[in-house]
């Protein structure tokens, strides 16, 4: 396996995670408060719960897949950014960077 792959299967459920509480917490995955609703209550995105429960991340090689469970999931990541949409959020990086040391180390 390579080195990139092995970063990737490690990165994919730390990245998930990170993504579920982000959700979970009302915030976007950048840290930012959501938007709020029309009538400036807070939304917690939780009508079935089937978005929240049906993103998957998936170790593909190098690359990480987020495969989205829900057809309105779309629009959640654009309007609420439960996902990242452009930049990758720092805290993100941070842990893909502890990834990667960690895995370096882990295969000297």
């Amino acid at each position: 396996m390579s080195l990139a792959h092995n970063i990737a299967q490690r990165a994919a459920p730390a990245l998930a995670s990170l993504a579920g509480s982000a959700y979970d917490v009302g915030r976007t995955v950048y840290g930012e408060s959501r938007p709020k609703g029309v009538d400036g209550n807070e939304l917690d995105l939780v009508k079935s719960g089937e978005t929240r429960g049906t993103v998957t991340y998936t170790a593909t090689g190098r690359v990480i897949r987020v495969g989205l469970g829900t057809p309105w999931a779309k629009f959640l990541i654009g309007k609420f950014r439960i996902l990242p949409n452009g930049a990758i959020p720092v805290e993100w990086k941070q842990q893909i960077d502890q990834i990667v040391h960690t895995t370096k180390t882990d295969l000297k």
